[in-house]
């Protein structure tokens, strides 16, 4: 029966310290965002997993590519292929991945392989943002006549839109002057938005909810699986080696991660 689950990505960049040698006469420079510094060679690509209840952390899927070649580019082949390895024993349910990630053609691809994004919003966004006519917050959430983010109230799948609530009906807000013109029922005011109407800014678990918030931290496994293949197992020290050399540590390195967990679990 396939597995499902939350594949997380992370990138990390293989430097070398001298400027002018390299065993490799294909790469390139590139620039390291993180850091904010230039690199020569090239950067390893990751998806990992995390295991909850066994506490593990594990790399499913390595690629280098090019220093130049942006993370948000770098995805979709990889994703593409995890898929296809991975058929008939994990289905892909969610993705968390960094704000380069943010951009429509990802939103668009992950919603027709049925996978939740779990992505921050670019910093670079306008810090008003519309949807289906309505005002949204930074974080995508309907901002109400008064100002304040409207309650998130579930997502309706067969309809693929989310439903969105009075934050003054349900007390999350002591008075508001417009009750009187928003609120016609008991019930208050409903705002819907449709999926399809921006899939990046409505995403099937909303973004800032708990839910959202609590899945996005488990990212930091990948930055764990990172730490594990690049430090702790030196994939970052050799100086000089060539592309071909760099993937057979790494994915040994990647072997090693695996084992540590077969080891960890067995004594438990």
């Amino acid at each position: 029966m396939p597995l499902t689950m939350v594949i997380r990505f992370a990138s990390a960049r293989v430097n070398v310290s001298c400027k002018r040698v390299s065993a490799d006469p294909l790469a390139k420079w590139g620039w390291d965002s993180y850091n904010e510094r230039y690199f020569y060679e090239y950067t390893a690509y990751l998806l990992s997993v995390h295991n909850k209840d066994l506490k593990l952390d594990l790399p499913i899927y390595l690629k280098f590519v090019e220093a130049q070649r942006s993370d948000s580019v770098t995805l979709i082949p990889t994703l593409a292929h995890a898929r296809y390895l991975y058929e008939n024993i994990l289905t892909f349910d969610s993705l968390t991945a960094d704000a380069i990630h943010d951009n429509y053609p990802t939103y668009r691809l992950l919603d027709k392989w049925n996978i939740k994004p779990f992505i921050p919003l670019n910093s670079r966004s306008d810090n008003l943002l519309q949807a289906d006519g309505v005002i949204l917050s930074k974080e995508g959430v309907p901002v109400c006549a008064d100002g304040h983010d409207m309650i998130n109230w579930g997502y309706e799948a067969k309809k693929s839109r989310c439903k969105y609530r009075c934050p003054f009906i349900l007390g999350k807000i002591q008075w508001c002057p417009y009750d009187s013109d928003c609120n016609k029922t008991l019930y208050g005011k409903i705002v819907y938005l449709r999926r399809a109407s921006n899939l990046r800014l409505i995403t099937p678990v909303p973004r800032g909810s708990k839910q959202w918030n609590e899945i996005y931290k488990q990212r930091t496994a990948a930055e764990r699986v990172n730490n594990r293949i690049l430090t702790d197992y030196q994939l970052e020290r050799p100086k000089r080696y060539s592309k071909a050399k760099l993937a057979f540590f790494a994915f040994f390195n990647a072997i090693n991660v695996h084992l540590d967990a077969q080891i960890k679990h067995s004594n438990t």
